[in-house]
């Protein structure tokens, strides 16, 4: 009797889960119990996944985009030592090169702006340079130079050296003997740099190898222009002290025809007499006389 009302009130599919909830597709083929079964959860599951992965790809396939990860430059440290002949008043003073005033720069490390430039171009055709700055590092008393160190970092792909850019941070004009890489380059200067103060334009200065027009490197030629007109100049105008120009000019203050007309004397180097010449000064005209009787 009790048998009969379980049977009768509970009956087996109250008891087994709907096949509608777990089955998917066609559900004559499975039995609610297998719907079930933790086989078929889990390819339900992978399917769903599967179909998800697919509805993403699509959506984004068309805007993939490439990305590019930037490759690190390997890097080569050169050392640099320039030499710089100090002034008379500086050597006997015993500080830098510049005086008291500037050495601040010292300091700081800042004395001298340097930039190598390559006799590559880059890709772009821009001329490649690195940049340091050198700092004061002694007086060597035995051969009276002041010596400035800096290190550079040089990229493999740099490419040879064929110039250096310098920029004086000093109030003064300094000599420098040389330039000298630990790579084997050497620039041999023998010349004043004057400061950034007095002219913004850095000074340039090119190695010891020697190159025909031709042979020039590409990156180099600009420069090499640029320099040659810093020395022949225009041939109008004063002269500033900083300058470089290697600009002719006639020799007409030998005699002084602003004190008196008796004292001039003729103008040498112009058309009547073209020789001796000298460089020019751009020292203003005199206020009496001709053409003849200026002085420059």
């Amino acid at each position: 009797m009790l048998n009969s009302q379980i049977n009768h009130s509970h009956p087996l599919n109250n008891l087994l889960p709907s096949r509608k909830a777990f089955v998917h597709g066609d559900t004559t083929n499975h039995s609610s119990s297998n719907a079930y079964s933790p086989a078929n959860l889990r390819q339900h599951a992978s399917t769903k996944k599967s179909n998800a992965t697919c509805a993403r790809s699509t959506s984004t396939a068309g805007n993939i985009k490439a990305i590019s990860i930037p490759f690190l430059t390997k890097e080569t440290t050169v050392k640099c030592v320039i030499t710089v002949q100090p002034t008379i008043s500086s050597a006997l003073a015993g500080v830098g090169v510049g005086g008291v005033v500037d050495g601040v720069s010292d300091l700081l490390g800042l004395s001298f702006l340097l930039e190598l430039v390559s006799n590559d171009l880059d890709s772009k055709g821009n001329q490649k340079t690195v940049k340091a700055y050198a700092r004061y590092n002694a007086l060597d008393l035995d051969i009276s130079v002041y010596t400035y160190k800096c290190d550079f970092d040089v990229p493999e792909d740099f490419g040879e050296i064929g110039a250096v850019l310098v920029e004086n941070e000093y109030s003064k004009k300094m000599f420098f003997k040389n330039i000298v890489l630990n790579n084997g380059v050497t620039f041999t200067c023998e010349s004043w740099v004057h400061s950034k103060y007095d002219n913004s334009e850095k000074r340039i200065f090119f190695t010891d190898k020697s190159y025909l027009p031709l042979e020039t490197p590409t990156a180099l030629k600009s420069l090499r222009e640029k320099d040659l007109e810093s020395l022949q100049g225009n041939g109008e105008g004063e002269r500033k002290s900083f300058e470089r120009i290697y600009d002719y000019d006639v020799y007409n203050d030998l005699g002084d025809p602003d004190e008196s007309l008796d004292l001039a004397r003729p103008v040498l180097g112009g058309e009547t007499h073209p020789y001796p010449r000298r460089c020019r000064t751009g020292r203003k005209m005199s206020s009496k006389g001709t053409i003849e009787d200026y002085n420059i």
